[in-house]
């Protein structure tokens, strides 16, 4: 029986995506990662112990029913009720998400992780203002994000029922550097905390940081183009991030001033406090001092509108010879917009015709 679990809860934007795949399937005989059927131990965490789980994004993407989330619920119950009988000593858990769930949930979730007498410690990588709202706002576009609405950090909300359930002294927070980690990689930090040897996890990360002109190009793909839903129109619309972000090189950033609007300084000051960790926005970009910080949504919201819609000439160009490299039709009075249509359509008539062709072939 497990008799102690390492839960990393977070923060989104600290390298979660490339651990989880690192871990996925890993078992030395003493340390095991959770197998409850995804990698991301968001997914089955949230199902089981959010109070309403059919109104998990997950599930309401794929329009998932009411009886068939309670059905999941139930699977991922047992999965997590058999991974804790494991003949292990460690089990590692990882879900970003589980940082949101509500404080009951985080109540409920306790009670069944701490039963039978387990040692239950919470693991928290914490990023910069600046960084993460940065990083996580260029996420937000990747998924489809049309709006202009800067996502915020959430410190305390995401911490504080942490250490009030399981108590300070079982949470440990790390900074999020990756300039400090070898191999600019969360996971040789990680493994030292996990117990695992150094070179047990081998970075699998694809999902590169995507170029600023390539995340302006995106939003306004975004804002202008219909929602992906088909097999065939997701495969298109991955095929056109892809070719952005290969082909524009200045790095996306966004300005101290606008993130500064969107951040609390007295949330700053209670995780600094509570942590240890000092989150010096100079770690990653231009300092942001704390003391000129003056929380406004809506300043934040049109000096990134201003941001995100100057799309400098070049940016257009670029896309007109990507067009007439393919030969695609075009005419040179088209705007971004129509020109970016141009090549998703060609995108999507390419994996539809490769659609096709497998089902031929079957």
């Amino acid at each position: 029986m497990v008799s102690e679990i390492l839960l990393h809860v977070g923060m989104h934007k600290t390298g979660t995506t490339a651990l989880q795949s690192a871990l996925s399937g890993y078992d030395d005989g003493r340390i095991r990662y959770a197998r409850l059927g995804h990698a991301n131990h968001s997914i089955p965490f949230v199902t089981c112990f959010a109070s309403e789980p059919h109104r998990y994004h997950v599930w309401q993407r794929i329009g998932a029913s009411r009886d068939r989330v309670a059905q999941e619920r139930r699977i991922f119950r047992e999965r997590l009720d058999n991974e804790l009988l494991a003949d292990h000593r460690r089990l590692l858990v990882v879900g970003e998400e589980i940082s949101l769930l509500p404080r009951a949930a985080i109540g409920t979730m306790a009670d069944a992780l701490r039963g039978a007498g387990r040692d239950v410690r919470i693991l928290a990588y914490l990023r910069d203002p600046l960084g993460y709202v940065t990083s996580a706002f260029q996420q937000q576009v990747r998924g489809g994000q049309s709006c202009f609405t800067l996502p915020r950090p959430h410190y305390r909300q995401r911490f504080e029922k942490f250490i009030d359930i399981y108590g300070a002294n079982a949470v440990t927070f790390r900074p999020y550097t990756p300039a400090h980690f070898a191999g600019n990689s969360i996971l040789p930090d990680y493994a030292a905390i996990a117990g695992l040897p150094a070179a047990a996890l081998a970075d699998r990360r694809d999902n590169p940081s995507m170029p600023l002109d390539a995340v302006r190009l995106l939003h306004l793909f975004n804002r202008t183009s219909p929602v992906a839903r088909s097999i065939a129109e997701m495969s298109a619309r991955s095929t056109l991030i892809r070719h952005l972000a290969r082909n524009f090189g200045t790095p996306f950033a966004l300005s101290p001033a606008i993130v500064s609007a969107v951040i609390d300084p007295e949330e700053v000051a209670w995780i600094e406090s509570v942590s240890g960790i000092s989150l010096d926005a100079g770690t990653e970009a231009t300092p942001l001092p704390m003391s000129t910080m003056s929380p406004d949504p809506m300043l934040a919201e049109a000096a990134l509108r201003l941001h995100m819609e100057t799309i400098p000439p070049d940016a257009i160009d670029q896309l007109r010879a990507t067009l007439a490299l393919r030969r695609l039709p075009h005419c040179r009075h088209d705007d971004a917009a129509t020109l970016l249509g141009t090549l998703y359509t060609h995108f999507l008539e390419t994996a539809a015709s490769q659609s096709g062709d497998r089902s031929r072939s079957a």
